[in-house]
């Protein structure tokens, strides 16, 4: 008899144990779930900025009767370009999230002029901006002669996931890009700073962490950083939380000069 109650027991522990690891599987698979909606709800996002940038310069083009100069011809052509390559970066994107923190992407390098590279993201991001309280404006702390060899979308897109961040978390205030090579040694420094909520003492450690594991990640937010941190890893820079700034965020784009 006793030995049938045991035999009882531990067959009622195997299965509360098999029970509590499928819970546990499906919470794991849920999470998964909600994140994959997250980012999906970001490329959502984000592939909209190229798009309202394309849709905003195409009726120039249809114009009856509009005359255009080679160069303004040029730089709607360029427009278009870059808006598409920005469109095929975030697809990059999409095999990051997907494949893994060791997924290479094809690098496409350029010798690209930063201040023009940092004015245009806030021209693009003013069309999608809608709180009239917080303005979006670009600092020129550089001369416009300078250049550096690098992959302009993948740049580009790691800004753009900067100062749409900003403006999310922003109600009123300022975003200010800006870009300089005085602030570290050898290195291209582009910022977005805001005078946003700030970061919580508590999530700053883990802002640019891979996110192995699906509660690793607290919001969107981080869900952007970590995969921006993973993009700069791409062109041998990094994201960086500048933590000497008293109010609001101060996030740091930090490019080797080559």
């Amino acid at each position: 008899m006793i030995i049938a109650i045991i035999i009882l027991l531990v067959i009622i522990l195997c299965g509360l144990g098999y029970i509590k690891s499928l819970l546990a599987q499906k919470e794991t698979l849920q999470r998964q779930a909600n994140m994959k909606r997250l980012f999906m709800r970001n490329i959502s996002n984000e592939i909209r900025v190229p798009l309202r940038d394309i849709n905003h310069v195409a009726p120039t083009i249809a114009e009856e009767g509009l005359y255009l100069s080679k160069s303004e011809k040029q730089a709607i052509a360029h427009r278009i370009v870059n808006n598409a390559g920005l469109i095929e970066t975030l697809l990059d994107e999409i095999q990051v999230f997907s494949e893994g923190e060791n997924v290479r992407l094809p690098l496409v390098l350029r010798t690209i002029n930063p201040n023009f590279l940092c004015n245009r993201c806030v021209e693009e991001n003013q069309i999608s901006k809608k709180n009239d309280k917080v303005k979006l404006q670009f600092v020129r702390q550089m001369n416009n002669d300078f250049t550096i060899r690098t992959d302009p979308r993948l740049v580009e897109l790691i800004l753009n996931k900067l100062i749409q961040n900003s403006l999310r978390f922003t109600k009123e205030g300022e975003v200010t890009v800006g870009c300089n090579t005085t602030e570290l040694y050898n290195r291209l420094v582009i910022f977005v700073q805001d005078t946003g909520v700030g970061i919580p003492e508590n999530r700053k450690g883990m802002l640019f962490n891979w996110f192995e594991k699906p509660d690793d990640m607290f919001d969107e937010a981080e869900l952007d950083l970590s995969i921006a941190q993973k993009l700069a890893d791409q062109l041998d820079g990094a994201i960086q939380l500048d933590e000497s700034v008293q109010r609001g965020t101060r996030i740091r784009i930090v490019l080797p000069l080559k």
